[in-house]
């Protein structure tokens, strides 16, 4: 349920909640815990040599990927104010065009932390074989899915809130009614 104005969600309103908001931020919380489950038992089985199951790398591909799918259209929706969404965008993709609104795009290279496949995350999981190999960029991209889900505010068990000027701050008041005088 939105509230703000009858733009039905479409852009230029905006854009305060939404139906199920509980559910969909437990769904998305709960798709990035399985995917680091899924790469640190992959990790994990690549160090003690391990033989790595199909349905086990499997299974690490799809959950990783599931995760990240989840929440690009949020990078993307933020990206033209958020450079850390516009850099995670273009380790996750590649080179990257971000709409900066007006018609006006910015080409994004992508910076990785350790050497990540130069097409980006999605292609480098599509071209890599994980019964084989667990490359140091993937450790990378779980840290950014999870990195994302925290900054997005799927993760976060409460909120930071500034308050507004001329407003008194209600924790101050309850504090001052039972101070001792």
């Amino acid at each position: 349920m939105k509230s703000g104005d009858s733009s039905n969600g479409q852009r230029g309103g905006k854009y305060e909640a939404y139906s199920h908001y509980q559910d969909v931020s437990k769904g998305i919380a709960e798709s990035i815990d399985d995917a680091l489950a899924a790469y640190t038992e992959l990790e994990s089985l690549h160090v003690e040599g391990a033989k790595v199951k199909s349905d086990q790398a499997s299974r690490a591909r799809s959950r990783i990927k599931l995760a990240a799918l989840k929440l690009v259209p949020e990078l993307r929706e933020d990206a033209h104010h958020n450079e850390e969404y516009q850099q995670m965008l273009a380790r996750w993709h590649g080179t990257t065009e971000i709409s900066l609104g007006d018609g006006e795009t910015k080409t994004v290279e992508p910076v990785f932390p350790h050497d990540g496949p130069e097409t980006g995350y999605f292609d480098g999981l599509r071209n890599i074989k994980l019964q084989q190999t667990c490359p140091r960029w993937l450790e990378d991209w779980v840290i950014d899915i999870r990195t994302a889900g925290w900054e997005i505010g799927y993760l976060r068990a409460g909120r930071s809130v500034s308050p507004e000027p001329d407003v008194p701050d209600p924790d101050d008041e309850y504090k001052s009614m039972f101070a001792d005088k």
